[in-house]
């Protein structure tokens, strides 16, 4: 990995190693404006620059420091040629870098070097530097093939713009949006619990925008790469949170607006929801993958990967992602049709229970080496 303290690295601005048999002198880089011929020009990511030394240069530590999308030049740059043996960071005037344009740098490519060794200096090649990114290009590569049709076509497009405002904050970290979405479910628990018409439908549109918040941060964290498994564990547990304070306050709301009928069927609904969730949980740690609430997911797709048990699983998963639900009940509790939801709750809830209660005893199997059900692929 990239380390700072390194006795092979150094930052610009250093003094080169002496002339002698041990150390090479350092080449000087040339001169900008203009390239020399010797420059090879690699479209970042192409195939020929696995596993070479690749060495870009920038004429000032200002020019590579410069931030896209809240991340510096050079790290962006140097994030291009992930396929290589090792990247050289080079200034061409012997400015220093700072510190966050380092830290930077080590995040985006971990075999980023300030300077490599003086006996393989002639090693590295001079690649003409990649061509600037968009910042719209940036965020839109921060999708997820698993998004759904809702998350794809209404919720990214929202999120988006909100990231590439919050990218323009200095200090700015997925963590930050990840709270931003928590306080919207905390505003949205508070409305429902008014019991009143007009704090249900404030709770429901909060809950849609919770929803579109919740993609911000992970858009921030790999548009910057900061994303973790920490940072990844504390964002489905907060969604998880929303979802049954979602479930709760609406409860409550109802039954205050309806009667003592609706809270029987909210609390049938919480505690397929809650049990539901903790099976996943549990599993997960089983797995060997805590934090990851898609095992189930993962299971049915793996086991039915075509023809109409592929299109069962697909509609319900489509119909079970939180995207389309939060929207599907935002629109109806504006529509005045929220004292639907409970009964249409449970109606689901009671589904995903039955089929994720089925699917533990062969995930556990295929988990143990005993019946790998996970990953087997059915005969067609």
């Amino acid at each position: 990995m990239w380390n700072p303290s390194s006795p092979f690295l150094r930052q610009a601005g250093q003094a080169r190693p002496a002339d002698s048999a041990e150390h090479a002198p350092w080449p000087q880089p040339p001169a900008r404006p203009g390239e020399p011929t010797s420059v090879v020009h690699l479209r970042p990511g192409d195939a020929t620059a696995a596993g070479e030394r690749i060495r870009l240069v920038f004429p000032t530590a200002a020019d590579a420091e410069w931030k896209i999308a809240g991340v510096a030049r050079a790290a962006r740059a140097a994030a291009a040629f992930a396929s290589a043996r090792s990247v050289w960071i080079d200034i061409a005037n012997g400015d220093t870098l700072a510190a966050w344009a380092m830290d930077d740098i080590g995040r985006a490519n971990g075999h980023a070097v300030l300077c490599p060794r003086a006996s393989e200096i002639t090693a590295y090649r001079h690649v003409a530097l990649p061509p600037d990114q968009s910042i719209a290009h940036i965020l839109k590569a921060t999708g997820k093939p698993s998004d759904g049709i809702v998350s794809r076509w209404i919720n990214r497009p929202v999120s988006r713009m909100i990231s590439r405002l919050l990218l323009a904050v200095p200090g700015i970290r997925p963590v930050h949006a990840t709270l931003l979405t928590a306080t919207f479910g905390v505003a949205m628990l508070f409305c429902l619990l008014m019991g009143s018409h007009w704090g249900l439908v404030a709770g429901g549109v909060l809950f849609q925008a919770a929803s579109v918040l919740d993609g911000v941060d992970g858009e921030i964290a790999r548009a910057t790469y900061r994303s973790s498994a920490r940072g990844a564990m504390l964002d489905t547990a907060v969604d998880m949170v929303i979802n049954v304070g979602f479930v709760v306050g609406l409860t409550a709301c109802l039954t205050a607006l309806y009667g003592p009928a609706q809270a029987a069927l909210g609390a049938s609904a919480v505690a397929m929801m809650v049990s539901g969730l903790l099976i996943l949980a549990w599993l997960a740690r089983k797995v060997g993958d805590p934090g990851n609430f898609n095992v189930v997911k993962i299971f049915y797709r793996t086991n039915f990967p075509t023809g109409l048990g592929a299109r069962i699983t697909d509609a319900l998963v489509f119909a079970t992602s939180r995207d389309f639900f939060a929207l599907l009940f935002a629109l109806m509790i504006v529509a005045g049709l929220g004292g639907s939801i409970p009964a249409l709750l449970n109606g689901f809830a009671i589904v995903w229970l039955g089929l994720t209660l089925w699917s533990v005893r062969p995930i556990l199997a295929g988990s143990a080496g005993r019946v790998p059900l996970v990953g087997r692929r059915r005969a067609t």
